[in-house]
């Protein structure tokens, strides 16, 4: 077995450790873990995925392209996002589940540095569902981060109910989980039809009876401190009609929070 071969499998080992050790500790939540349990079984599922592709070229001695192992990568980088995102919502509990997160985004990150220097730098955008000093602000503060053609998009993580990399999407909705959701396509809206989107759920507090949307996005971060100062939405803004807040970071950044019922 070749130095790089031998390294993968120590990482699809790794990984599969810790899917492992996420849903016993989900287990150990009952009904509080059951988000945490299926973002532990399909890390596993995936930490199969690179172990089969690794025991075939170990076997069949045969080369591992980049096409083979960096949309793994990625995708358990995506996972270790919904990892983090459902070990927030545990508080306390959910601490050790937040350390594997953040484990299962590092090896991933590693998987694309083995073969995609230049993806390597695109993966490496840090998830800290745990900031280094207790929280003494608002919830207002915690954001998820989205981006689509260079508009930063943050929405308020109590709303983010789950992301997901890959659904099934008809006639302009989104099917998931037995569950029809209105899909907000702001990546149609902005006209960029070339990327894959990242699937968003979101439950909008402040619409009519809480209404769920699936909001097509590219997921980047999970901010945890202030934006910046408030803002007025004027007109030439990218999508302005459909901003409910606008915010400015110190460096002069624009970020939106958009009104996702009124872009159905």
């Amino acid at each position: 077995m070749n130095k790089t071969l031998w390294k993968l499998d120590r990482i699809g080992a790794r990984l599969w450790i810790l899917a492992t050790l996420s849903a016993t500790q989900a287990a150990g939540l009952a009904n509080d873990g059951k988000g945490l349990a299926v973002v532990a079984e399909e890390t596993r599922k995936m930490a199969e995925k690179v172990n089969g592709v690794v025991e075939k070229a170990t076997f069949d001695g045969a080369d591992i392209c980049n096409d083979q192992i960096v949309p793994l990568a990625e995708m358990l980088n995506l996972l270790a996002l919904n990892s983090a995102i459902e070990a927030y919502r545990l508080g306390h509990l959910g601490k050790q589940a937040a350390v594997c997160a953040e484990d299962i985004r590092n090896l991933a990150v590693e998987i694309v540095r083995v073969f995609d220097k230049d993806a390597a730098g695109k993966a490496t955008q840090a998830v800290h569902p745990w900031p280094k000093h207790p929280l003494t602000s608002a919830k207002k503060n915690e954001y998820l981060y989205m981006e689509i053609e260079g508009m930063h998009i943050l929405e308020n993580l109590d709303n983010v109910k789950e992301v997901y990399g890959f659904v099934d999407q008809k006639d302009g909705v989104v099917h998931l989980r037995g569950m029809a959701l209105p899909l907000v396509d702001c990546y149609q809206m902005t006209k960029k039809t070339q990327a894959v989107p990242v699937y968003v759920i979101v439950q909008t507090p402040w619409a009519e009876q809480n209404k769920t949307y699936a909001v097509a996005a590219e997921v980047k971060d999970i901010h945890l401190s202030p934006v910046g100062r408030s803002m007025e939405v004027l007109g030439g803004m990218l999508l302005g009609e459909f901003v409910r807040e606008c915010w400015e970071s110190e460096s002069g950044e624009v970020f939106y929070f958009m009104d996702w019922p009124r872009m159905v």
